[in-house]
């Protein structure tokens, strides 16, 4: 079937696709500016708009996909009642993440097959009935090794998993 030779040239292919798997997970970052003081528990509602860009260029799917990764993790953790994408009539205990895109690398297509994607949004949680902001956070989600890594797909995907975290942790009062 396989003659000798090809044994150690295919052992070393696994070893070396092995070895960019591994180093293409990318970290996921958190910076908390203002955090918040009572926990979200008191919130029934999320209401998740789509993010605004201070940045360009910005693939304009990037506005609404990463909302609504968030929304759907969300809705899979069960912490509130109800997850809207779209503004809700009520105001009383309604929690908007209000999110920010402040940085989306790299943008040129050739860059993206090994480069490392970093996808920065700063998010504020405010509270819907007196329009204050209850918390501030800066989240990164990157991938490192371009498209061997996933692509940006999976850094956006893990700026989502960032704001859900940050929002578990922060569920309770501490």
């Amino acid at each position: 079937m396989f003659k000798k030779v090809y044994i150690p040239s295919l052992f070393c292919t696994f070893i070396l696709v092995g070895i960019v798997l591994i180093l293409s997970c990318g970290a996921q970052r958190t910076y908390q500016t203002k955090s918040s003081p009572g926990g979200f528990a008191r919130y029934i509602i999320v209401e998740i708009p789509d993010f605004k860009t201070s940045v360009n260029p910005v693939p304009p799917d990037v506005i609404w996909k990463i909302p609504n990764e968030i929304a759907e993790k969300l809705r899979k953790e069960l912490l509130f009642t109800g997850v809207s994408r779209s503004p809700v009539d009520l105001s009383d205990r309604v929690l908007i993440l209000d999110g920010t895109m402040v940085g989306y690398t790299p943008t040129i297509w050739y860059k993206r097959i090994v480069n490392t994607g970093r996808v920065i949004a700063n998010v504020r949680f405010i509270d819907k009935s007196e329009n204050k902001v209850i918390a501030e956070s800066s989240f990164e989600g990157t991938v490192e090794g371009g498209y061997f890594g996933g692509g940006m797909h999976f850094a956006n995907v893990r700026l989502a998993d960032e704001v859900v975290q940050y929002i578990k942790r922060n569920f309770t009062p501490q």
